[in-house]
């Protein structure tokens, strides 16, 4: 089972493998970025206009969230069900300790470019990604968040890791980026 989300608020579902999609839900309104799914029936989107969106019926029905920052949101990720990140323009991110009923902004810098990816290895190690070819990694949950270098000035559009150490960062252009040390080199 998977979901995809787009352009004209429009999120896919798919029940087989990818193989054929429908598409479950459409907000006229919106531009969905990203789309993440803690649990089978729990879900996030985010969007351009700076919103988002859950759902508690795998993806049948879905409500705006309420969250402190007016900026456009890029990524979503839920290392567990209960602790949640998005970020977004502005350099923001937000973090839900309570499987997103409530949001609160971690980072917020009016001089930064956009964070575009965001993915977390466990509660508490994390990396975002973006503009200028920034990744940034915290060991803590958050609250922290420390530069690292990529070696780039491309953007880097997303990020995911499989362990602590071994993760992937990609940009624009076909640019992969990997790592078998958390990032450090």
């Amino acid at each position: 089972e998977g979901w995809a989300s787009g352009a004209q608020g429009t999120i896919l579902h798919t029940i087989q493998g990818g193989a054929t999609w429908q598409v479950q839900y459409k907000h006229p309104d919106e531009q969905f970025s990203a789309i993440y799914f803690p649990q089978p029936k729990k879900g996030f989107a985010v969007s351009w206009t700076g919103k988002i969106f859950s759902t508690t019926d795998s993806g049948q029905h879905w409500t705006e969230t309420a969250h402190p920052i007016k900026a456009w949101l890029w990524d979503v990720h839920f290392p567990d069900p209960q602790t949640g990140f998005v970020v977004g323009n502005l350099g923001s991110i937000l973090q839900t300790r309570n499987g997103g009923k409530e949001w609160k902004v971690l980072r917020k810098d009016d001089s930064a470019g956009p964070l575009l990816g965001v993915h977390f290895a466990n509660a508490k190690v994390g990396w975002a990604v973006g503009w200028d070819g920034v990744i940034l990694n915290t060991t803590d949950g958050g609250l922290h968040w420390d530069s690292q270098k990529s070696g780039t000035r491309e953007p880097l559009e997303d990020v995911t890791f499989v362990s602590t150490n071994q993760g992937w960062a990609v940009g624009r252009g076909g640019l992969i980026l990997h790592t078998t040390d958390g990032g450090m080199t």
